[in-house]
C-alpha cells in the first residue's frame, strides 16, 4: 500500500484524546502484537526523540485500541520492525517490572531526522562492544540500552553489565569498561566497603531472625568472609551495583549493595 494512502487512513480515525507529545521514534526489531480478535495494536519502540532534540534509549510499548477502521494491519503496515516512525503519543506510564507503556494517538509519517535515524539504528541490531582489558559485552534483545558480558576478576568470573546512554554512542560504554578496569585494580578497599555496609545494615537481620544455615551463629568477620562477589552493574552516570552470593546466609537470596556516582556505598538488599 502507497505510504500516502496508509497515512491517509491512518489519520483519519484519529482520537479525540490530546496528545502528551509527538515524537520520532526507532520501532524495535521484534514484531508488533496485535490481539487475537483484531481490536488491540501494540508495538515496543527502542529509542525515541522529542521535537526538542532531547533522546531516550529507554524502550516503551505503545498501545492503540482499534475498534473502526483503519486495522491492526495498518499499522502494522505504517510501524514495521526498525524503521523510523513520527507518531503522537499519550502520557507515559511506568509500573515495576514491564516496560512503560502509552497510547498511540496517531501515525504522523516516516521519521526524517537523520541523525536520529543514524544513532538509533544500531539499537536495533544485533551490537557486541568489546574492550581488550575487559572483554567482550553482547546487546540484549529488546533491552537495547543493556550490554551484557563477563569479565575476570582476579581469577574468578563475575558476570557484567554496561549501558549505553542516553546519546546512544560508544564513548559511554568505553567510559564504562575503564572504569572496570579502575574497579578491578582496587578490589580490595571496594570488596571491603562493601562487605562492612553490608554487614551493617544486614548482620543484625540475619543475627536477630535466626537465618543460621549450618547451625552456626557467625561472628561478623566470618560472616562477611561468605560474600562473594558474583557480578557488577555499572549505570551510564557512575553509579554501580555490586552483586554477591550470600554464602547460604539469606537461604541463597542474593544481597545487592549499591554504590553512587562517587564509589560511595548507600545500602545493601536482599533480591531473589
Amino acid at each position: 500500500m502507497a505510504a500516502r494512502t496508509l497515512l491517509r487512513l491512518l489519520s483519519s480515525a484519529l482520537p479525540t484524546a490530546k496528545a502528551d507529545r509527538i515524537i520520532t521514534c526507532r520501532v524495535d526489531a521484534g514484531k508488533p502484537f496485535a490481539s487475537t480478535r483484531g481490536r488491540n495494536f501494540q508495538v515496543r519502540i527502542a529509542a525515541w526523540q522529542e521535537e526538542d532534540g532531547t533522546r531516550h534509549a529507554d524502550p516503551i510499548v505503545l498501545k492503540r485500541d482499534v475498534f473502526l477502521p483503519p486495522s491492526v494491519s495498518l499499522w502494522a503496515q505504517a510501524m514495521p520492525a526498525k524503521s523510523l516512525c513520527r507518531v503522537a503519543i499519550g502520557p507515559i506510564e511506568k509500573r515495576p517490572y514491564f516496560y512503560p507503556t502509552a497510547p498511540l494517538l496517531a501515525f504522523l509519517g516516516r521519521g526524517e531526522d537523520a541523525g536520529f535515524a543514524e544513532a538509533s539504528a544500531p539499537l536495533v541490531s544485533p551490537f557486541t562492544f568489546g574492550d581488550p582489558q575487559v572483554g567482550t559485552f553482547q546487546s540484549r534483545t529488546g533491552f537495547p540500552r543493556d550490554f551484557q558480558g563477563e569479565m575476570d576478576w582476579h581469577g574468578t568470573t563475575i558476570n557484567v553489565s554496561i549501558q549505553r546512554g542516553a546519546d546512544f554512542s560508544e564513548a559511554t560504554l568505553q567510559r564504562q569498561a575503564t572504569q572496570l578496569c579502575d574497579m578491578r585494580s582496587r578490589a580490595a578497599e571496594i570488596l571491603g566497603r562493601a562487605r562492612l555496609k553490608a554487614a551493617e545494615e544486614l548482620y543484625p537481620v540475619w543475627h536477630d531472625n535466626g537465618w543460621y544455615g549450618d547451625g552456626r551463629v557467625l561472628d561478623l568477620d566470618d560472616w562477611k568472609a561468605r560474600l562473594s562477589l558474583c557480578a557488577i552493574d555499572l549505570d551510564p552516570e557512575g553509579s554501580f551495583d555490586l552483586v554477591f552470593e550470600d554464602g547460604d546466609l539469606f537461604a541463597g537470596h542474593a544481597i545487592v549493595l549499591h554504590a553512587d556516582e562517587s564509589g560511595q556505598f548507600e545500602n545493601a538488599s536482599l533480591f531473589g
